[in-house]
């Protein structure tokens, strides 16, 4: 990934990236409209965030599983 190292970061691991990789459709797109799903947030040193709306906790994604099956 040396082309995208400067314009790509992300948590996942190695792991979840071929996990999501494999169940990816290239021709299937969503669009999370904010309002809809996500909401605009700041975190506590000032980032801009989008967060899921209706979770429970911030590693709660179900809200987000059942807007896009």
């Amino acid at each position: 990934m040396d082309a995208a190292d400067d314009h790509l970061q992300t948590n996942m691991s190695v792991i979840d990236l071929g996990l999501f990789s494999m169940n990816a459709e290239p021709d299937r797109r969503i669009e999370l409209a904010e309002d809809d799903i996500l909401k605009a947030a700041s975190t506590t040193d000032g980032q801009y965030v989008l967060v899921v709306i209706g979770r429970t906790g911030p590693s709660d994604y179900e809200p987000l599983r059942t807007f896009c099956p």
